[in-house]
């Protein structure tokens, strides 16, 4: 099957580009998160000083989250949602051809509205996962500190607390934005590749020019390459499947693209995921897509 990047290094190659990208993304969305986190540790020293109580995550936080999210994974989607694209490109003659410019919108609008579907899904399901951790998190800090001080005999007033749990909670705060901003990241990335590259499909017009786009589409798990990788993804770097199938983990986690939980991966199987899927097309795959969306002069 000739294709696009056919060999392993090549693959390998592509996925250390897609890692730059998603740590450049990654950085953007921590520093957000880590504003959030300084911005609510102030907060929680106000109310906390002036009432003894706990600040609440009410719904103007949690459309704060969202907000933050939903910005974040555009920013994301925006860079990752014509991967495949760019590099079908690499293999148009432009002397030759022309993008038909209403086919190219056609495509870039379905695409457009999956993804923004996905991310005001993705945003609604996981703000309130964060404000509840955050939550969790405040609550922990706050009776650690009361409990320490009570052991040594100390009465602590609660400007005391606040003061001490404002401060270790900003720097908990920095750690979490992180894990946050890889977690996020690298969901929305894949997905957006994902769905990118299965629209090519609706491209087809009839049953022979489907085929010719799914026999000749493959994807490719590739893993970050250092020690920190998990032996269940190991297990399956560099494997080589038909793009509309799902890969099978060595912990048996069937995904559809790494990270993917639709199918039910385990969360272990999951969290922290820095692999990434390659798409790749053969010669004749891409002379259908070629001619759907672009023409000769």
């Amino acid at each position: 099957m000739a294709t696009i990047n056919r060999s392993k290094k090549q693959a390998e190659q592509k996925a250390e580009q897609e890692i730059e990208m998603k740590k450049a993304l990654e950085v953007l969305m921590g520093i957000d998160f880590a504003l959030f986190f300084e911005q609510l540790a102030r907060d929680y020293e106000v109310i906390y000083s002036s009432t003894g109580r706990i600040i609440n995550l009410d719904e103007s936080y949690l459309e704060e989250l969202k907000s933050l999210l939903k910005r974040n994974y555009r920013k994301v989607s925006d860079v990752f949602d014509n991967q495949t694209r760019r590099q079908i490109e690499d293999s148009i003659d432009f002397d030759i051809y022309e993008l038909d410019e209403i086919a190219d919108n056609k495509l870039k609008k379905r695409i457009a509205m999956a993804i923004g579907a996905y991310i005001l899904t993705r945003a609604d399901n996981i703000a309130p996962k964060i404000a509840y951790t955050i939550q969790k998190e405040l609550l922990r800090q706050t009776n650690n500190v009361i409990i320490e001080n009570a052991s040594l005999g100390k009465a602590v007033s609660n400007a005391e607390v606040a003061n001490t749990v404002s401060n270790t909670f900003a720097e908990w705060g920095v750690n979490h934005s992180k894990t946050i901003a890889m977690t996020e990241v690298q969901d929305l990335a894949e997905t957006s590749k994902y769905t990118e590259n299965s629209s090519f499909t609706e491209l087809a017009e009839n049953e022979e020019e489907l085929g010719e786009i799914q026999q000749g589409a493959e994807k490719v798990w590739v893993t970050a390459g250092d020690e920190k990788v998990r032996q269940s993804h190991s297990a399956i770097d560099g494997v080589v499947i038909p793009a509309d199938q799902y890969f099978v983990t060595g912990m048996g986690s069937s995904m559809r693209f790494c990270g993917d939980m639709s199918l039910g991966a385990d969360l272990s199987d999951v969290i922290n995921c820095r692999c990434e899927t390659i798409y790749r097309y053969n010669s004749e795959a891409i002379k259908v897509i070629r001619n759907k969306l672009y023409r000769r002069k």
